[in-house]
């Protein structure tokens, strides 16, 4: 065997190691994305639901976080113009998807708080279920028209959460495209190689 063949050999081998250690970096980023999610709903149900309580702290609530997503927004959208690699790409990917999350249970939970504690805030909400129901159906802007915002502080939660769910989305399908693009490139280099070795 040639020390050419041999250098090929090496050089498939070592690509196919970096290939899998890729692959098996990816199942651990969707391993600890599916863990954050699990926690997030976790702490979500445990939050306590039925006393009627004074108004303004769901909105210092509303407004603490507000400021905290608009913060990991700011963060995110400033990241999306740093960095080509592939590492760069997929924890982009993973804090939007994870900022996406949080918005939903965030939103869900200051709905389910203020329809608690002034009613007349939102129609046909009476649980933490239907914040979420309510909120998952603004996020995907389906909109039943059975669970809806009839207060002003209510409609301004939901104008809020209509602008970051635009933006978050927006950050996540360009993370996604950019990982493509860097695996479509990959790709075609390493054509271009095989094709001039042969």
């Amino acid at each position: 065997m040639s020390s050419e063949n041999k250098k090929k050999q090496a050089e498939t081998a070592a690509d196919t190691a970096a290939n899998d250690l890729e692959v098996r970096r990816s199942v651990h980023r969707m391993w600890a994305l599916g863990g954050i999610v699990a926690l997030l709903l976790f702490l979500y149900a445990m939050v306590p639901y039925g006393d009627q309580g004074v108004v303004w702290h769901v909105y210092v609530t509303f407004c603490f976080g507000l400021i905290l997503f608009s913060v990991i927004l700011t963060y995110l959208v400033l990241r999306q113009s740093v960095g080509e690699s592939p590492k760069d790409r997929w924890l982009r990917l993973i804090a939007s998807l994870v900022a996406l999350v949080a918005s939903i249970i965030f939103f869900s939970l200051s709905y389910a708080l203020l329809a608690n504690s002034s009613p007349s805030e939102f129609v046909g909400m009476s649980t933490f279920v239907d914040a979420l129901y309510f909120t998952i159906a603004t996020t995907l802007t389906v909109g039943f028209g059975d669970v809806y915002a009839s207060g002003q502080g209510a409609r301004i939660m939901v104008i809020c959460q209509m602008i970051f769910t635009v933006i978050v989305i927006a950050a996540t399908g360009r993370s996604i495209v950019g990982i493509f693009q860097i695996q479509t490139r990959k790709k075609k280099i390493q054509q271009i190689i095989a094709d001039e070795d042969l």
